[in-house]
């Protein structure tokens, strides 16, 4: 599968290509972008995230508990659910 990354509001989240993911994240209206711009698009690495922006994130990735996690914890998860 191919990893594509998808954009709203400033917000950036890759999903695989096909995945039911992805498949919200364009239900969502997430726009895609092309790898080349990431960098212009000020997408946060996940260090630079906050802890809040990490348990949306690992909600938005399908990860159910994310909120009982610590912050070292979810970026942990979310590295393996890319």
């Amino acid at each position: 599968m191919v990893m594509l990354k998808r954009e709203k509001d400033g917000v950036i989240y890759g999903a695989n290509e096909g995945s039911i993911i992805y498949a919200a994240l364009i239900a969502d209206g997430f726009e895609p972008i092309k790898e080349e711009n990431n960098e212009d698009q000020g997408e946060k690495s996940l260090e630079e995230m906050k802890v809040d922006e990490l348990k949306q994130l690992a909600k938005d990735l399908g990860l159910t508990g994310a909120s009982n996690l610590k912050r070292d914890e979810l970026i942990e998860v979310i590295q393996s659910m890319r």
